[in-house]
């Protein structure tokens, strides 16, 4: 995966409750500020597995061990060599519009033809990944993940089968994954911010509302057979509807250190990806 900042995995710590007591949430808190301070690192999501070790004992306490997942944001790219031609895309490349218009750029092999569609420049083969979208005043959009090798002409039929695993908003109120046949998915209010995680060895593409914190949508058991890229379509615009563009914004996140309970903006500890599991008995 094309990173700026380091990933950190697979780290396992053993701890030793005490008397005083054993407080996950404080615990889970502390040590993403001390990894967060690291030059270079940003955590933007945390999985946790939490295990008592029966047979290790001390008269002080219950021994837990305690592995954690640590993952840093992947700083996605729009690829204008894929861009349909009425796609307008910013010079920063985190942009992406309908502009109503056939732009003159010459067709290419890369290039969508016939649907508002692009890629992302970052080439997935390997471990995970995570970035956000902005959909705000939105009324269509496409977001997920394509083979790269996937195909790009004519009339598409984007699914699994043909190496796109996504989802789709549509008609201002609807949305779905696209499955064969595509699934109708219950949001419970219009996502401004979707979030995408990609595992790749567990053939995972995953979908949640960033300001909710609420998990959308998962494709499983994905065969990716090769490299993937980010995959985003805006759809058409009606006017001045569906005018505003796909925003590819940056993970950032907010600790407000002075109440007990974590404030957040984007993504902090994912609480669809943190499974902190509550020891038992008396030195919790």
């Amino acid at each position: 995966i094309m990173h700026d900042k380091p990933v950190v995995t697979n780290v396992s710590i053993a701890i030793l409750t005490t008397m005083f007591g054993f407080n996950p949430k404080l615990w889970l808190k502390c040590l993403i500020e001390k990894v967060n301070k690291v030059r270079g690192v940003f955590c933007c999501s945390l999985s946790i597995t939490l295990v008592m070790l029966p047979h290790f004992y001390s008269p002080h306490g219950s021994v837990f061990l305690i592995t954690c997942v640590l993952l840093t944001a992947v700083d996605v790219k729009l690829d204008p060599a894929t861009a349909h031609q009425s796609l307008e895309i910013s010079d920063n490349g985190t942009k992406v519009r309908d502009s109503g218009n056939m732009s003159k750029d010459p067709d290419s092999p890369q290039r969508f033809n016939m649907f508002g569609s692009i890629l992302g420049l970052n080439r997935l083969s390997s471990g995970r990944a995570y970035w956000e979208v902005e959909v705000s005043k939105k009324t269509g959009w496409d977001l997920g993940v394509a083979r790269r090798n996937a195909n790009r002409k004519g009339k598409l039929s984007i699914s699994p089968d043909n190496g796109y695993w996504a989802t789709v908003h549509y008609e201002d109120q609807k949305y779905a994954a696209l499955t064969t046949p595509p699934v109708s998915l219950s949001v419970k209010e219009k996502p401004r911010k979707v979030g995408v995680f990609i595992d790749y060895e567990e053939g995972l593409v995953s979908f949640y509302d960033v300001t909710s914190q609420s998990h959308v949508y998962s494709f499983t058991e994905c065969s990716f057979g090769g490299e993937i890229l980010p995959y985003f379509s805006p759809h058409l615009k009606q006017n001045e509807k569906n005018s505003n563009p796909l925003i590819i914004t940056a993970v950032q996140k907010i600790y407000d250190t002075r109440g007990a309970r974590d404030q957040t903006t984007n993504l902090t500890i994912s609480k669809w990806l943190a499974l902190a599991t509550k020891p038992q008995g008396p030195c919790c």
